[in-house]
């Protein structure tokens, strides 16, 4: 569940049409590819889980960073913004996250699911103590849903 996802450092050249982007071997050095292409508005260096690319570049451009081994070139191919060689330059593998990177996450995770068992409870009690009709039938059972609505100040539930 806190597990942190594998993540792709790569370097990619940015062009408005395929046959505008630099050959391959421009590519070769790293360095080089920042200095080359057209100016782009996020920087052209990054190190993105494969979520991450296709939120911001697109699937077909995840998929290809996705594929390419560290040390390769690979595209042309589309973005959401236009056309790209990429260079890649290392895989950072996923793994379980230390309690310190997700601890916030820990934290409200906690406390919804607190809330959940405790709201639930307290239905579970209310309803044992009322005859509930549902089209002038009595109520066989009562399971309390896991839906909890999120405020912003506490309730006499809490």
């Amino acid at each position: 569940r806190y597990r942190l996802a594998e993540k792709f450092h790569f370097v990619h050249v940015f062009a408005d049409a395929a046959q505008s982007l630099p050959d391959t071997s421009q590519l070769a050095n790293a360095k080089l590819a920042l200095a080359s292409g057209k100016a782009f508005p996020y920087p052209r260096e990054q190190t993105l889980t494969q979520a991450e690319l296709a939120r911001l570049f697109g699937e077909s451009f995840a998929s290809m960073v996705a594929k390419l081994p560290p040390g390769s070139v690979g595209g042309p191919v589309r973005s959401t913004f236009g056309w790209h060689r990429i260079r890649s330059i290392e895989r950072v593998a996923g793994r379980a996250a230390a309690l310190a990177e997700v601890r916030s996450d820990v934290t409200l995770d906690y406390l919804l699911d607190r809330r959940e068992r405790v709201v639930g409870d307290y239905l579970m009690r209310t309803a044992k103590r009322y005859d509930v009709l549902v089209d002038g039938k009595p109520l066989a059972s009562f399971e309390p849903t896991r839906r909890i609505a999120v405020r912003q100040e506490g309730s006499a539930e809490d």
